[in-house]
């Protein structure tokens, strides 16, 4: 039997922001400016937490090739540790990698589906769905929510709305795809096993 490889307490984590994105989008009715930017805090809060369980989950499904720097590096980026010499040459772990978030849930999503048996060309084809440029539009709005400086820093318009729930939505497609090719490949090793 195949190890589990996520926890009762990450299943439970993800599926209460879920919730929560559920019931910001429910509410998102009028453009009503709280519930929008509640709804894209919902929405990231979700990305956030879904991206480091996925990372966490990964990390079971590789298997770091030593004879292989990428492998290597690819381990590391998803454990969020660096490593540095200390000053008498002990090898301690140093700060945790400043990645932006882009390009780290990005990686996390790739990785997690070459991981799970994913064939290349399907990877590309989520990378070069235009909802992937949604996800980037609406990471624009949700850092304007977090750091505002004028008053349409904290407005969401209908159209980042659109972008933020196309990017969730391309976010939870190409998660169930990765999920569901996980599974074709567990039930051909248990076949094999036969």
């Amino acid at each position: 039997m195949a190890k589990k490889l996520i926890s009762k307490e990450e299943e439970d984590l993800i599926d209460q922001l879920k919730q929560d994105v559920q019931q910001a989008f429910g509410n998102v009715k009028n453009n009503d400016q709280f519930w929008c930017r509640t709804y894209v805090r919902a929405v990231f809060s979700y990305l956030e937490a879904h991206s480091f369980v996925i990372r966490s989950a990964t990390l079971k499904l590789l298997k770091p090739d030593k004879g292989n720097p990428e492998s290597v590096a690819k381990f590391q980026l998803l454990a969020e540790t660096a490593y540095q010499p200390s000053g008498t040459g002990k090898l301690e772990e140093g700060p945790e990698p400043r990645i932006p978030f882009i390009n780290q849930f990005a990686f996390t999503l790739r990785t997690y589906a070459e991981a799970g048996g994913m064939n290349a060309a399907d990877i590309a084809k989520f990378f070069g769905d235009n909802a992937f440029n949604q996800l980037r539009r609406a990471k624009n709005v949700r850092d304007h929510l977090t750091h505002p400086k004028k008053l349409s820093d904290i407005t969401v318009t209908p159209a980042d709305v659109l972008d933020v729930t196309n990017g969730f939505n391309w976010v939870s497609q190409f998660i169930l795809d990765i999920e569901n090719q996980l599974k074709r490949t567990a039930r051909g090793r248990s076949g094999k096993k036969k």
